[in-house]
């Protein structure tokens, strides 16, 4: 069913902007304070941010992609903040533009100097960015101090206030390369968000798609915190895929910052037209995964559902014969769903994912033919009387559908309360077969005859 043609992915070009420096400098609030809004998770807690965590802006009318990254030159041996580190060095490696932040009011540390012997092998160039400089009073502290670093003078700034943001924002206009066009439009690039329980193999699935190390990938829960963005092209199209934190039980969040990532996960369900809900098949499909894709169905979002792990099933039957009794168990409200069983470990049927989304996002806003849709309600209607209720029956004098995100329906009828869930539910999986629509849900809107 969907058999597309694959063809070589790759993450959309543009100006990249990378933002580092040691620990709790503020880096995420500066990220925020670029992009608009509040995208990473700001917090006293050193090492908050972990994975790179991209948005596209514009800053001085350049089209740029910016990068927050994780804290370099922590004093720490723990295997998770060497490979947040790792991550930085990556994005330093690609950037085209550096911002290095450090804190004005404690000046130049040891861990300064640390990250400014990292920078001056890099290819790119560093603008110094001295920030908490929270009032024109407290500029020039520690000027010195910091022009020891060996990048200039630092522009003075306050991410949390803005005093000092334009004057910062136009010398990164000013410092990218003029060369190269990267401009481009995003107008209308499907989102597809990569959600689920925590440790189910959401960032795994991520990397094996871009083929990169792109998001932190550990045993531990809770790895991811951010959504993190990245646009790739398939087949002509932009894409954009969201990675998001692991979603669990709220009785069982006990650290207020994973709760926040768990609450950008929901945001970015909001926001997106497709969710790849991702399934660990060591574990079996929980009551936290269904009511994962009953949400996003919920508000109006196409699921599909990725078996991530069948490397680990042993099974009597065949994998397909499996997957298929578990989703009709599992998943028995939303049977319309595609799913996928893959191993993001060994990449096995991995290239279905992004042609599989495709097909749903395409389905969704399907366009349908006014006088078929009003022949598949009649057909429906006479193979299957509605109900007699308090001695009348639903009569429906006319179907079309609405310009909405997704398929909504309108029914012109009698009476709106003669149309009990069970036959509406009839109605849906009619309409649903007649046209294809797969995997996205279908809204009714009644409206009396007048």
């Amino acid at each position: 069913m969907f058999n597309l043609k694959l063809v070589m992915l790759s993450v959309k070009q543009l100006p990249l902007v990378v933002v580092v420096g040691r620990p709790n400098v503020g880096k995420s609030a500066l990220f925020n304070r670029l992009i608009g809004r509040k995208k990473a998770i700001v917090d006293k807690t050193p090492g908050v941010t972990r994975d790179r965590i991209y948005e596209q802006t514009e800053i001085g009318g350049r089209s740029i992609l910016l990068v927050d990254t994780g804290g370099l030159a922590a004093p720490d041996s723990d295997p998770l903040a060497r490979a947040t580190e790792q991550q930085a060095l990556q994005a330093i490696e690609k950037a085209d533009l550096i911002l290095f932040v450090t804190d004005a009011r404690a000046g130049a540390l040891a861990g300064d100097f640390v990250v400014a012997d990292l920078l001056r092998r890099a290819k790119a160039p560093v603008l110094l960015v001295a920030n908490k400089v929270d009032s024109e009073s407290k500029k020039g502290y520690f000027t010195d101090e910091l022009i020891a670093l060996g990048f200039g003078e630092p522009f003075e700034v306050s991410a949390l206030h803005g005093l000092g943001i334009k004057d910062l924002e136009k010398a990164i206009a000013d410092s990218l390369p003029r060369t190269l066009d990267y401009e481009t439009s995003h107008a209308n690039v499907p989102r597809i968000a990569i959600v689920g329980r925590q440790n189910a193999g959401k960032s795994s699935l991520l990397n094996a798609i871009l083929g990169d190390e792109r998001v932190i990938v550990s045993d531990k829960p809770g790895t991811t915190r951010d959504p993190v963005d990245t646009e790739i092209e398939f087949a002509g199209t932009s894409v954009v895929l969201v990675d998001t934190a692991g979603i669990k039980q709220k009785s069982h969040v006990q650290d207020p910052l994973e709760g926040l990532g768990i609450l950008k996960a929901f945001q970015t369900i909001d926001r997106a037209d497709c969710v790849l809900l991702v399934v660990d098949l060591t574990v079996g499909v929980t009551d936290q995964d269904k009511e994962i894709c009953g949400r996003s169905l919920e508000v109006g979002k196409s699921v599909v559902v990725v078996y991530n792990k069948i490397d680990t099933v042993k099974s009597s039957n065949s994998i397909d014969t499996y997957l298929w009794d578990l989703h009709m168990e599992s998943f028995h409200f939303a049977k319309h769903c595609p799913y996928i069983g893959i191993s993001a470990k060994t990449g096995e049927n991995v290239h279905k994912v992004i042609p599989t989304a495709l097909e749903v996002v395409e389905r969704r806003s399907m366009r349908l033919p006014t006088a078929k849709l009003n022949a598949v309600v009649r057909d429906a209607l006479t193979k299957l009387l509605p109900p007699v209720t308090k001695g009348r029956r639903l009569k429906v004098s006319y179907v079309v559908q609405a310009y909405a995100p997704y398929p909504t329906i309108v029914l012109f009828v009698n009476d709106p309360e003669l149309l009990p869930t069970s036959y509406q539910r009839y109605l849906e999986s009619q309409i649903r077969e007649s046209f294809g629509l797969f995997g996205t849900p279908i809204k009714f809107v009644l409206r009396p005859k007048r």
